[in-house]
């Protein structure tokens, strides 16, 4: 099922293309990292439309990973989404060009546009023949109308990363990404946070870390189903283990924070963990 959108709303579509599968972790790390990078630029540039530029799927079609979205505001106000179309969706592209060219030369005003740049791309440099097109476009006559590209090779993708890596080091700041470790509460909170925000609760992952750490939740699929089993618990929450995929944000070489972005599985701990 496609979501209609009305004439002249904005659209963004995310190409990714690789003779190699892609893991469904990596999809999910790099929209992820879309939604942020989007959200960095509107409040930046179009800060009245912060609160509803969330952006949604309207279709994936067959393909390496083809995917069209489109900010919340096309659907809650489909006037100021087509007044704005071009300037928003274009250049969100060229914001986005900036910020990469920015990192590659290491010159970046504000560092928090960093991570999501980076993470929008892992998956392309997580592939040796991968590359990605992100095409904006706008709604005439049913149909979506490109009108701008921005691609990156797995060349490009990975010297990002390189120096997203170097920029963050430079504040005694690294990430890691963890997939599949086993994480145990030792503090609950039922309050609901939103995505990117530190939440009340605080973890352990011994094979990263034996102290507690607090932890943010990355996406909202993690959060909710996280606050879902929190809520939902008839037993010891604190005697199960919650297998995740983790950003670990670092400095001096010790955990700050684990940022969870993808949770697979809950089990029953043993009464010796």
């Amino acid at each position: 099922m496609r979501l209609e959108l009305q004439e002249g709303a904005p659209v963004i579509k995310y190409i990714v293309e690789s003779s190699e599968p892609f893991e469904m972790t990596e999809f999910v790390n790099s929209m992820t990292g879309l939604s942020k990078a989007f959200s960095r630029y509107i409040g930046q540039e179009h800060p009245k439309l912060v609160d509803e530029s969330s952006i949604f799927i309207l279709e994936m079609r067959p393909g390496s990973i083809i995917t069209e979205l489109a900010p919340y505001f096309a659907w809650a106000q489909p006037f100021v989404a087509e007044a704005l179309a071009e300037h928003v969706v274009g250049r969100f592209l060229k914001w986005l060009e900036s910020k990469a060219e920015g990192i590659i030369a290491k010159e970046v005003s504000d560092k928090r546009d960093i991570g999501p740049v980076s993470q929008l791309l892992d998956i392309v440099a997580n592939h040796p023949d991968a590359c990605t097109r992100l095409v904006s476009a706008v709604v005439k006559d049913g149909k979506t109308q490109d009108q701008a590209v921005l691609k990156f090779d797995s060349t490009q993708a990975r010297e990002i990363r390189t120096r997203a890596r170097e920029l963050l080091e430079q504040n005694n700041e690294a990430v890691e990404i963890r997939k599949r470790v086993l994480m145990q509460f030792v503090r609950v909170d039922q309050r609901d946070v939103e995505p990117g925000k530190r939440s009340g609760e605080q973890v352990i992952i011994r094979e990263i870390y034996e102290k507690p750490r607090p932890i943010i939740y990355e996406t909202e699929l993690a959060e909710k189903r996280m606050k879902t089993e929190i809520r939902e618990a008839e037993e010891n929450l604190f005697k199960k283990g919650f297998v995740v995929d983790v950003i670990v944000v670092k400095k001096n070489e010790k955990p700050l924070v684990y940022k969870i972005f993808d949770v697979h599985n809950v089990i029953d701990l043993p009464d010796d963990e």
